[in-house]
């Protein structure tokens, strides 16, 4: 809801990759629950290309956990020897796999150029037929060294390859290069609350209704600052404290807007 042009934006750089044959990053920045990830959710739903969701967590995140992640999720295990058959065909394979297996922590840590090169080298193998999307959220929380991983990728991949890089406000000063539009960054979405009509549309689809209370609609922009989840968890709790509800195929407050 409310938002066709930041996901408008979003395709027309997956469609600059697709077409160029090579990579490009998107950035998506907001504060929590305003909707990162249902934006990228809805983007990856809208291609027919193959896409994975990586994240960052606050605590215990390394530099290669999300591609680590990446590998688990592709071989279904992590193991040697499904890592050597996932790259089979590779020109490169025995080399790749066994980079790729360091990042599993299967064998001798390897360079930081050894590193950065199996990560390019496997995007590109899997991007070799059909475009990629790769999510990663909350970058805020990555190591610098990730930061130069996507610098890498853009620079150097060749493959269409969509980096799709969800962050928190902090990325700015953290990162500056990377929320904002430049030689790396394709795409910068600063990513704000919803409008007013944006904030009544998504509080109408909650409950399954055509419309609502006048009196909470005109309340409801303030007192959630249109951030998605806000919305949403307000008039759950409005519904499940028995201040809203439904009459007939309408619904109604059950007690003067102003005491809410």
């Amino acid at each position: 809801v409310g938002r066709s042009t930041e996901l408008a934006t979003l395709r027309d750089v997956f469609t600059e990759a697709r077409e160029s044959g090579a990579a490009h990053l998107a950035t998506v920045i907001g504060a929590p629950g305003v909707g990162k990830t249902r934006l990228a959710a809805e983007l990856c739903a809208g291609t027919t290309s193959r896409s994975f969701d990586l994240r960052f967590e606050r605590r215990g995140s390394t530099t290669f956990t999300p591609i680590a992640d990446l590998l688990r999720d592709l071989t279904g295990t992590g193991t040697v020897g499904d890592v050597e058959r996932l790259v089979t065909g590779h020109p490169e394979a025995a080399r790749l796999a066994g980079v790729l297996c360091s990042l599993l922590g299967h064998g001798e840590t390897r360079s930081t150029e050894e590193s950065f090169w199996a990560v390019r080298r496997l995007l590109e193998f899997l991007a070799a037929d059909d475009p990629l999307t790769v999510v990663v959220d909350d970058i805020q929380w990555a190591e610098p060294l990730f930061w130069d991983l996507l610098d890498h990728l853009v620079e150097w991949a060749d493959a269409p390859v969509l980096l799709l890089a969800l962050a928190r406000p902090e990325l700015r000063e953290l990162r500056p290069d990377l929320a904002q539009v430049g030689r790396r960054v394709s795409a910068a979405i600063a990513l704000e609350g919803l409008d007013a009509a944006a904030t009544r549309e998504l509080a109408a689809r909650l409950l399954d209704a055509d419309e609502l209370p006048d009196e909470l609609i005109e309340r409801l922009p303030d007192s959630t600052e249109g951030n998605p989840l806000f919305v949403r968890e307000l008039v759950h709790m409005l519904v499940d404290d028995g201040v809203v509800e439904r009459a007939g195929d309408r619904w109604q407050l059950t007690i003067d807007a102003d005491a809410i």
